[in-house]
């Protein structure tokens, strides 16, 4: 008998058998793209979110995640899960283990996968690389992160120019270089996703292809499962909800500062928890569906620039030129081109008036002598010392240095397009000069 025709067999027994009282000691294979949507029995369904990971599909109860889950359980995708301990032994039903839901606590749920803790315990040629490795890239400053009891995953896909298995994409393709080079999941045609990762469609609406992407601290989420750093909270004030975890000084959070992706991440702790305000600034939109990607009483509008063609970020507009604080943090209200006075919290090169709308120790500063206009900003009189700064970082330097004369205050590197004199005032480093006037091109270029 063939080895697809025993497959076969084996998930027609099990379909058959399948025990409501003896789930938890059993594993009951299926297969989610079946059109037999009672394979499993009744109350029970076919959990696929974990295939893209390289486990096989299984019966599980079905739940509504509107419920609470009986205790040991935990409900996602709508399917119940066996809660587990990744620090103990067993407790999983035989065939799986327990993978880990959090790294900063010893939660997990049992999968049918095999769990690593290191490259070399993944056998696999494809999957060769252990999700440990991708965490310990990002979080550098966390060495005591809990990275056992984790999955393999296939890496290399943008270095070695190759294709991804079927169901994944390449992470750094997706989001941009400079993120971990691996292939991540896809998410599923209801937007359901394994569990450690949040879908696409949750903070890029336009993404026709939605693939998954780590639950990292600041990620916006609908459940602790999506996190697979801290718990899945709202912040005060806020309806939505975030992966965060609990902090008593800015000190705590420091280490969970990102600068890999679209928007640099930088962390406070407010209200007891660690917070960036990129998670309330880059909230991506439809143009003209705020309606449905945004919350009450804010607009879709393009007000930074290099965003994909459609795409815009969540604004409120300002009230009688103030703007109340947004997640714990301060706004200044900013005149834009697009949707004219709207809400930013003051992050570094954000237009202010006072100091009062300025966040991370910032101050209002004027950048040039001649100019009435100010920013957020700090004090420097080398470029390194804006770098040195977390709060203005690499995209920063020192105006003095590069104006003598000027105010010795931080200002914001150009994108490519931008006006400029001297290539220092560029993020690609280099500025195309003609006459008196000058451009930041790319690097090279």
């Amino acid at each position: 008998m063939s080895s697809e025709r025993l497959l076969a067999v084996v998930v027609l027994v099990a379909s058959c058998s399948v025990d409501t009282d003896g789930y938890r000691n059993r594993l009951y294979l299926c297969d989610v793209t079946s059109s037999d949507t009672a394979a499993c029995g009744a109350s029970f369904g076919c959990y696929g979110a974990a295939r893209q990971l390289g486990a096989p599909d299984f019966c599980a109860p079905a739940c509504d995640s509107g419920t609470p889950a009986p205790a040991g359980e935990v409900c996602t995708e709508s399917s119940l899960l066996a809660r587990c301990d990744p620090a103990a032994s067993g407790g999983c039903p035989a065939g799986m283990n327990c993978i880990r839901t959090d790294l900063l606590g010893d939660e997990g749920v049992c999968l049918p996968i095999s769990p690593c803790s290191k490259n070399g315990d993944c056998v696999d040629p494809v999957r060769s690389e252990c999700f440990s490795t991708e965490m310990s890239g990002i979080y550098t400053r966390r060495p005591d992160l809990k990275t056992d009891h984790l999955f393999c995953e296939q890496a290399g896909c943008l270095a070695h120019q190759e294709a991804c298995a079927p169901g994944t994409s390449c992470l750094p393709t997706q989001l941009g270089q400079g993120l971990p080079d691996v292939c991540t999941p896809n998410c599923d045609a209801k937007g359901r996703c394994p569990p450690n990762f949040i879908c696409s469609s949750k903070f890029l609406p336009s993404v026709v292809n939605a693939f998954c992407i780590p639950g990292l601290l600041g990620f916006r989420c609908s459940s602790n499962l999506e996190c697979v750093i801290g718990q899945c909270q709202a912040p005060a004030g806020e309806s939505k909800k975030l992966c965060s975890t609990g902090c008593q000084a800015d000190a705590d959070c420091v280490p969970y500062d990102n600068a890999n992706f679209f928007f640099p991440a930088v962390f406070s702790c407010v209200g007891g928890q660690c917070l960036s305000p990129s998670s309330f600034i880059v909230e991506f939109c439809k143009i003209g569906h705020a309606a449905a990607d945004c919350e009450a009483g804010m607009d879709c509008a393009p007000i930074i620039p290099n965003l994909p063609a459609g795409l815009g970020l969540c604004v409120s507009p300002c009230a009688n030129g103030s703007c109340p604080a947004r997640g714990g943090f301060s706004q200044s209200c900013v005149t834009t081109a697009s949707a004219g006075p709207v809400c930013i919290i003051g992050v570094f090169g954000i237009p202010c008036t006072n100091t009062d709308t300025c966040v991370g120790g910032l101050t209002c500063r004027q950048i040039v002598n001649e100019l009435p206009a100010k920013l957020c900003t700090t004090t420097c009189a080398t470029h390194a010392d804006c770098q040195a700064n977390r709060h203005v970082g690499a995209d920063g330097y020192c105006v003095s240095v590069a104006f003598p004369g000027e105010p010795g205050v931080c200002a914001p590197k150009g994108e490519n397009g931008a006006r400029c004199t001297v290539d220092v005032q560029c993020k690609s480093g280099s500025c195309s000069v003609s006459g008196n006037t000058g451009t930041c091109v790319p690097a090279g270029g």
